[in-house]
């Protein structure tokens, strides 16, 4: 038997029960922090956690351009106190790989929850990249010797530039992976990533099993517009440590009434005094 591997397996499960006990992270995002809320039913020993957990990664697959404003979100409400379930993180990483950052949305938010636009966006730190090589230069070298305790790394579009045909791109997928593993070294840190989905898969994410296996949890979007021009966001918990795989799906008719009001405004008149 090997015993290493056994002691580091004895080790890896106390560490996870003891991220269990830490503070989960909302994520501002309704229907992703409902889907991975829990109660009693799923597990008595984490009923009423909801968000995010240290010491794993999220894995979210979808549209990166809506997945996008998820992390955004996330790199705002982690800066909120505890009993309003942030972590009071004082350093955000945020790595982005999509050039979907938008300082404007990070301060809308910020002003939504009442917190200072500047001291929110002073804490957040980005590295951007442009390419594979930077990708892995960025994440797997890099990110690890800046990670801080009670803090949350943001990746959005982890495997963008990622070939699968490549194995020299598999080889710096894996590079990566150890790099966000030593970052888990650090206490209290949370991390959230997006990727796009794999080609002719509707819900595996680009990076295949080597990325899938290391996350904790995965999760994956679609964004349907219907004829009426109301929304509908279906969410697919994949994979997750101790809830069940489901499906919970959100609307958005704000589309809906812009169609009704594009169609002419002289539908608002019902009579023809009003109308004269």
């Amino acid at each position: 038997m090997d015993t290493t591997r056994e002691h580091e397996g004895v080790i890896d499960g106390m560490h996870a029960l003891e991220n269990l006990r830490r503070p989960s992270l909302l994520t501002l995002s309704p229907l992703l922090d409902t889907i991975l809320s829990c109660d009693a039913r799923d597990s008595p020993v984490t009923a009423g956690r909801a968000g995010l957990v240290p010491g794993i990664l999220h894995l979210l697959a979808g549209p990166q351009g809506f997945l996008s404003t998820i992390l955004m979100r996330a790199a705002v409400s982690a800066q909120r106190p505890p009993v309003e379930g942030g972590i009071d993180a004082t350093w955000v990483h945020y790595i982005e790989l999509n050039n979907d950052f938008d300082p404007y949305v990070i301060s809308k938010i910020a002003q939504e929850k009442r917190l200072t636009p500047s001291r929110v966006l002073g804490r957040i730190e980005i590295s951007r990249g442009f390419n594979w090589d930077q990708a892995v230069e960025i994440i797997g070298r890099y990110l690890p010797a800046r990670v801080k305790s009670r803090s949350i790394v943001l990746i959005s579009g982890i495997t963008t530039w990622f070939d699968p045909a490549s194995q020299e791109h598999y080889r710096g997928l894996r590079e990566m992976i150890h790099g966000l593993k030593q970052c888990f070294h650090e206490k209290h840190v949370y991390m959230l990533a997006t990727a796009p989905v794999a080609d002719g898969s509707t819900f595996k994410p680009k990076g295949g099993n080597n990325l899938t296996h290391f996350a904790g949890v995965v999760a994956t979007f679609s964004c349907k517009q219907l004829n009426s021009g109301s929304i509908v966001t279906t969410c697919e918990l994949v994979q997750h440590p101790f809830l069940p795989r489901r499906v919970r799906e959100s609307w958005d008719h704000s589309g809906n009434r812009k169609a009704r009001m594009a169609r002419g405004s002289s539908l608002r008149f019902t009579t023809l005094e009003e109308f004269l």
